[in-house]
């Protein structure tokens, strides 16, 4: 239900806050992050270094919703990212951090489980 609630709220500040035309323009973005948090996820599953529960419709072990709220991060990050090298690194700063955030959240609510041996703060 977690991966639900996260991929609504990310999907719901990229309708909000990005024009429908952008959007379409970035479509592709967002196939490319569906594609790319799979395999990262899937690989580090395969690993052992975590493991996700309560997925309502997995996919190699992935929640489809965790994908899709990927896809939509994906989206939001390439629609703020500008051509300033220094804005960039800041940029993906703060979505990493939110990453983080997201993922001590998954774990808290016991959505995700890290191995013994795996964990994202070192």
């Amino acid at each position: 239900m977690l991966h639900l609630i996260w991929a609504g709220v990310v999907w719901l500040i990229v309708l909000t806050l990005i024009p429908i035309q952008r959007i379409k323009q970035l479509w592709l973005i967002g196939v490319i992050s569906f594609v790319w948090l799979f395999i990262v996820n899937f690989i580090f599953i395969q690993l052992g270094y975590f493991k996700f529960y309560n997925a309502f419709l997995p996919i190699g072990g992935v929640p489809l919703f965790h994908l899709i709220g990927g896809a939509g991060g994906g989206i939001l990050l390439m629609n703020w990212m500008q051509r300033n090298n220094l804005y960039k690194i800041v940029l993906i700063f703060f979505f990493s951090g939110l990453l983080s955030l997201s993922a001590l959240v998954h774990i808290y609510y016991g959505a995700m489980v890290h191995s013994a041996s795996f964990t994202h703060l070192e």
